[in-house]
């Protein structure tokens, strides 16, 4: 405080907040690619996959498995949204659609909904496979996830 009672002022970093900025900012947002692969568990597989969970060796094959695909780094997944039909058949006249896939190899399967988290498929997220993360149906456009799913196999999706 000053001798007349007053806070004193101090001179802010960022006192010109009012004024528009200087720099130039700019991004590029691409595409979808050229695939979008599905990764879903089948409803009446649920079950036995969380009871074969607690067993130790159950759960180092599939660490062993993600550990063979070496992914490396950070995916985006997307999380299924139902869509009206009438929209997406407007949109495939519109726009390139992706093709459509849908992983088939259930250790691969199960490795990314044990391990997406908050849209994020991270290399070295530690599984989870409870059966609320083994009952979501994900998406990913990465080309490292799709070359994986197509090289262990994929059925094509209408």
């Amino acid at each position: 405080m000053s001798d007349s009672g007053h806070a004193e002022r101090h001179p802010a970093l960022l006192h010109n907040m009012s004024m528009r900025p200087n720099t130039t900012v700019c991004w590029h947002t691409g595409g979808l690619g050229s695939a979008l692969v599905r990764f879903k568990l089948k409803a009446h597989r649920r079950k036995p996959v969380v009871r074969r969970s607690a067993n130790p060796a159950f759960a180092l094959a599939l660490d062993t498995e993600w550990q063979r695909i070496a992914l490396r780094g950070a995916a985006l997944i997307y999380e299924a949204l139902p869509v009206p039909e009438a929209a997406v058949e407007t949109s495939r006249a519109a726009l390139h659609v992706p093709e459509r896939l849908s992983a088939v190899y259930e250790p691969l399967i199960l490795n990314v909904l044990g391990r997406a988290c908050g849209g994020l498929l991270l290399a070295s997220t530690p599984i989870q496979l409870e059966g609320e993360w083994l009952a979501r149906e994900l998406w990913c456009d990465d080309p490292r996830v799709v070359a994986v799913a197509r090289s262990s196999g994929v059925e094509v999706l209408p």
